[in-house]
C-alpha cells in the first residue's frame, strides 16, 4: 500500500462518558486440554512473536528490520500490552525503522492514551461487525451521514440477536 494514503484513527472521536477503545480481535488461545509440552511452545511462540519485542531492545530491532526489509509497516500505533512507558521505549528502539508516515497515525496514537479498553461483544460479534460496516462506510463516504440513525439501526438490528441468547 502506497504510504500516502494510509491512516488510522481513534473511533469514536469523542470524550464522552463511557467511550472506549475495542481492544480485541487479536488473541492467542491454548486448547486447554493441550499437554503441558504443546502449552510451553505456545507459551513460548507467544512470547517471541508478540511480547519480547516490546520488552528487549534486540528483539525490537529484529523485528523492525525484518518487517522493514519485507516492505512492511514499521510504526503503525497499538495500545500498550503492558503500559504505555513500556510501548513508548519499544517505539524510540525503533525509530529508525518506522516507515508508517506517524503525521497519518497520530489521531490513533494521541486518541487512544488513557482511553478505557473495551473487550469485544461475547455474542453476534461478526453479525455487528457487518452491521457497523455499513454504518461505517455511510460515514466515510457520506459528508451528511446521520450517525445517530445509523446505529440506531445497527441497533435494532443486533439488540434482538442478543436478547434471543
Amino acid at each position: 500500500m502506497d504510504a500516502a494514503d494510509y491512516g488510522l484513527t481513534a473511533i469514536p472521536l469523542t470524550d464522552a462518558k463511557g467511550a472506549g477503545v475495542l481492544g480485541g480481535g487479536t488473541l492467542n488461545v491454548v486448547n486447554v486440554k493441550a499437554d503441558d509440552a504443546v502449552k510451553d511452545a505456545a507459551m513460548k511462540w507467544i512470547a517471541f512473536y508478540d511480547l519480547n519485542k516490546l520488552v528487549d531492545k534486540d528483539a525490537a530491532l529484529q523485528d523492525a528490520k525484518t518487517l522493514a526489509d519485507t516492505d512492511q509497516a514499521v510504526g503503525t500505533p497499538a495500545l500498550p500490552v503492558f503500559d504505555q512507558a513500556t510501548l513508548d521505549q519499544s517505539r524510540e528502539w525503533v525509530k529508525d525503522y518506522i516507515n508508517v508516515p506517524q503525521d497519518q497515525v497520530a489521531y490513533f496514537a494521541e486518541g487512544n492514551v488513557g482511553r478505557t479498553i473495551v473487550g469485544e461483544p461475547s455474542s453476534h460479534t461478526q453479525e455487528l461487525y457487518g452491521a457497523l460496516d455499513t454504518a461505517v462506510q455511510s460515514v466515510l463516504t457520506d459528508k451528511n451521514a446521520d450517525i445517530d440513525a445509523l446505529l440506531e439501526t445497527v441497533n435494532k438490528t443486533i439488540q434482538p440477536l442478543v436478547d434471543a441468547d
